[in-house]
C-alpha cells in the first residue's frame, strides 16, 4: 500500500545551494587556521617558563651532585675533592676541603685499618624550589649503601637542599642544607588500638 508521501522528491534551491557552498567553504577554512594555529602558536611564543632550560640543568646538577657527593672511600680523599670539585662554586670549594679534610681524618683514626665508603647512590627525585636568572634552590632525595669493611652494608636515606648559583653559564653547588625527615607518631593509633583489645 502506497503512502501519500511515496511519490513526493525533494530538491534543493539552486540559488540557496549556491550561496552556502562558498560559506561551508570559508568555515572549513577557518576552522583548519584556527585548528593550525593551537598547534603550532605554543612553538611560535614557548611554553611560557622562561627559565625551562635553567630548571632543567638544575634538575641534572642537583642529581649529580647528590651522587658524587655520597659516593666515597676514607682512603680516597684526593680523589673524592678532585671529583667534587668542578660541582662547587670556588667559595663553597674552599669550606668544602676544610670539611672532607677532617672528615677524612677522623674516620681513618676510628676505623683504623678499615675503610668507610658510601657507594650505590640512586637519586629518588628532584624538585626545584625557586629559580631566577642566576641563583636557584633544589630538593633531592636519594638513597645510598654506607658500609665499613668487613661489615655488611647499611641503606640510608638523605635529602638536601641545594643552593646554587650560575657561574660563567654553569649551575654550581653554593650550599648544601640537610633536610629532616618528617616525624609520623603512632601514639594515637597505638592507644586506640590497646584500648579496643580490652572491649
Amino acid at each position: 500500500m502506497a503512502s501519500a508521501g511515496d511519490g513526493l522528491e525533494l530538491k534543493a534551491d539552486p540559488r540557496t545551494s549556491a550561496k552556502s557552498i562558498p560559506l561551508l567553504i570559508g568555515l572549513c577554512v577557518v576552522g583548519v587556521l584556527i585548528g593550525g594555529g593551537g598547534l603550532a602558536l605554543p612553538h611560535l611564543v614557548g611554553s611560557g617558563d622562561e627559565f625551562s632550560a635553567d630548571r632543567q640543568a638544575v634538575v641534572t646538577r642537583a642529581s649529580d651532585f647528590a651522587v658524587t657527593y655520597n659516593t666515597f672511600s676514607s682512603d680516597e680523599k684526593t680523589d673524592y675533592q678532585r671529583r667534587v670539585k668542578p660541582l662547587l662554586t670556588p667559595k663553597s670549594y674552599k669550606d668544602f676541603l676544610k670539611t672532607t679534610d677532617a672528615m677524612f681524618q677522623v674516620a681513618s683514626e676510628l676505623a683504623k685499618d678499615k675503610t668507610i665508603s658510601s657507594r650505590d647512590v640512586k637519586v629518588l627525585s628532584v624538585a626545584v624550589d625557586t629559580i631566577d636568572e642566576d641563583s636557584a634552590s633544589a630538593i633531592v632525595a636519594f638513597n645510598a649503601m654506607a658500609n665499613q669493611r668487613g661489615a655488611e652494608a647499611v641503606p640510608l636515606r638523605f635529602r638536601y637542599q641545594i643552593s646554587m648559583n650560575k657561574v660563567r653559564g654553569k649551575w654550581l653547588v653554593n650550599r648544601i642544607d640537610n633536610v629532616p625527615p618528617i616525624a609520623v607518631s603512632l601514639a594515637d593509633e597505638t592507644d586506640t588500638a590497646g584500648s579496643g583489645e580490652g572491649r
